[in-house]
């Protein structure tokens, strides 16, 4: 029986093109791999979190009118214990 290949090839199985688009996944998954785990908006949405003024902290200094010199940081120790 002739196939029209040339002697000593043969052809794909389907366990072949499995391991192929196996292996085409595995370097998918390499390429789109970061060095951090995290991106830069990561990063930038996390300095503006920590970089506004904590709104308890706010209305703490409000109510207790003015800034936080030791008179408000005495209430504070009072009000704790």
């Amino acid at each position: 029986m002739n196939s029209g290949l040339a002697p000593g090839s043969f052809f794909l199985g389907t366990s072949d093109i499995q391991s192929l688009a196996d292996l085409a996944n595995s370097y998918a998954v390499v390429r789109e791999m970061r060095p951090v785990p995290f991106a830069l908006n990561d990063v930038v949405r996390l300095a503006i979190y920590n970089g506004r003024p904590d709104p308890i902290l706010v209305a703490y200094n409000y109510a207790v009118g003015g800034t936080s010199d030791s008179t408000s940081q005495d209430h504070f120790l009072m009000k704790s214990l």
